[in-house]
């Protein structure tokens, strides 16, 4: 009759372990256990760690221990290697034997036998398979120190039988130390308002590893940490006497100074032997400081939009800040923004390049040029030379920064032109338009960006034919001017059959061409 016996894990486990485990390349072979079912010998199959027990149960008593028959011996594990090194293996077997029919192999009968220790459950032991399900009567698996040091006690138990054997493992041999990367490579500063927070922080973590030569963890070390070079940076430990954990880390973290500086950390680990393991971090830099007046700007990516009546009209609005070493500011500042005339995004952060743009829209228009403002609060430059170096000593105080300018709200509508000759053969054409500002009354301003302004002429040659055509561009030179000015080199035929003449064309985005005509 078959039938399944389920493994229960016992909860018996070792109370001292450290933090290695090896195996022994000198270990005794395991011993070999007579069987009465040579045929069908116990292997290594089952169940990986973390699979389902095998659920049932059997109308036979289960026993587990070593051999069978009159050799059997109750309640222990067979261990190819009782004393491992670290890293190092040994082959667990037991045996599962009816005591009522003395004490033979269980065969026949689907039975699985769980295995458990502290270096198991804590997963600095691993099984090559657990729990093992045999029909054989014989269980076997395969144990690997992967962390654990010192006794670890290893129990094999099925049903309510159990059975156990007691590992010894030498602790581990430190033999290299890692520097893991920092949790932050860039901080701002401590002693400047608005950079230490979410985000921008102050503060790195740097973890470091000290591993055996089968790069497990080296847990219990005691490790001592200074930064390099000595600055205004400051390293500190989480635990007075700083030791590795169970994985070999241990960690430390960077608080900056009030310097602009590059740093390491440099960690040094102690073993009980005094055997001595130093490492180096990745650079972590204390940079990024609150915007300096003079790194402070405000662009625009178009000073004549066709806006003047319209509302929705959009026009893209950057600010740029770097510290005073010209460094970009690295996010965590906020630049707010006003307008004279319309309405803009109220604020932005800047990014990790020291940018950050809102927009701009033209509502219920009445001035011909409103002014767009960005501020923020940084500081001002006082007195000092070679500022941008980290080594100088330069004065500054806290203040406002401010960035004005001025844009354009142009119109399309009734563009006017006229041509004139400005000496010899150079002939020019002057654009304007009229806009209506409610404070002011009119004004004479450019035409909006996008607007064309084209030459042809008859009985008669355009010197540099690349000028006869020419665009008003975006920029903020056209705020302040009254016109737009476009001129040409016009040389007549040398005998025309009719009077020479130059003709100018203006074509707005949106609205209707203006044009005039001279003889020449």
């Amino acid at each position: 009759m078959s039938g399944k016996i389920l493994a229960r894990v016992s909860a018996l486990s070792l109370a001292v372990f450290l933090a290695a485990c090896g195996g022994d390349e000198n270990s005794a072979p395991i011993v070999n256990v007579s069987s009465d079912n040579p045929t069908n010998p116990g292997t290594d199959t089952g169940q990986q760690d973390g699979g389902d027990s095998t659920d049932g149960s059997s109308s036979t008593p289960v026993t587990i221990g070593i051999g069978n028959g009159s050799s059997f011996i109750s309640g222990q594990v067979q261990a190819s290697a009782k004393t491992l090194s670290s890293g190092g293996t040994a082959l667990l077997e037991v045996s599962a034997v009816d005591a009522s029919n003395s004490n033979k192999l269980i065969t026949g009968e689907e039975l699985s036998i769980s295995f458990t220790s502290s270096c198991i459950d804590s997963g600095k032991a691993q099984l090559s398979a657990n729990p093992v399900t045999v029909s054989s009567g014989v269980a076997r698996t395969t144990y690997t120190a992967a962390g654990c040091s010192g006794q670890d006690l290893v129990t094999a138990t099925s049903g309510s039988s159990e059975a156990s054997v007691v590992l010894d493992i030498e602790t581990a041999v430190p033999v290299t130390f890692i520097a893991l990367t920092p949790s932050h490579t860039s901080i701002a500063p401590t002693n400047i308002s608005g950079n230490s927070q979410e985000g921008r922080p102050a503060s790195s973590t740097v973890q470091f590893q000290l591993i055996d030569k089968d790069e497990n963890g080296v847990e219990g070390v005691s490790v001592a940490f200074e930064i390099f070079p000595a600055g205004s940076a400051s390293v500190l430990s989480a635990d007075s006497e700083p030791q590795t954990g169970a994985d070999g880390l241990v960690s430390a973290v960077v608080e900056a100074g009030s310097k602009h500086e590059v740093v390491r950390v440099v960690a040094t680990a102690t073993t009980p032997e005094g055997k001595v393991i130093s490492t180096t971090s990745a650079p972590v830099a204390v940079n990024s400081y609150i915007p300096e007046d003079s790194n402070f700007s405000i662009s625009i990516d178009n000073f004549l939009p066709n806006a003047m009546g319209i509302d929705g009209v959009q026009v893209g609005v950057s600010v740029n800040a770097a510290d005073r070493y010209g460094n970009a500011i690295r996010g965590n500042t906020i630049i707010n923004f006003t307008t004279s005339n319309g309405a803009i995004t109220p604020d932005c952060e800047l990014d990790g390049n020291g940018s950050c743009s809102v927009t701009w829209r033209s509502l219920n228009t009445r001035e011909a040029r409103p002014r767009i403002t960005a501020y923020t609060q940084g500081e001002k430059y006082l007195s000092g030379t070679d500022c941008d170096l980290p080594s100088s000593s330069c004065d500054y105080e806290f203040a406002t920064l401010l960035q004005s300018t001025r844009i354009v709200q142009s119109s399309s509508d009734e563009v006017q032109v006229s041509l004139s000759n400005a000496g010899g053969t150079t002939y020019c054409a002057s654009t304007f338009v009229n806009v209506f500002d409610q404070e002011t009354g009119s004004q004479q301003v450019v035409p909006p960006s996008g607007t064309t302004v084209d030459f042809e002429v008859t009985d008669g040659t355009i010197v540099n034919e690349s000028q006869a055509s020419k665009t008003i561009g975006t920029g903020s030179k056209y705020v302040y001017d009254i016109e737009y000015q476009a001129c040409i080199d016009v040389v007549p035929d040398a005998a025309p059959a009719n009077p020479p003449t130059l003709k100018v064309i203006v074509t707005p985005p949106n609205g209707d061409p203006a044009e005039d005509y001279l003889l020449l």
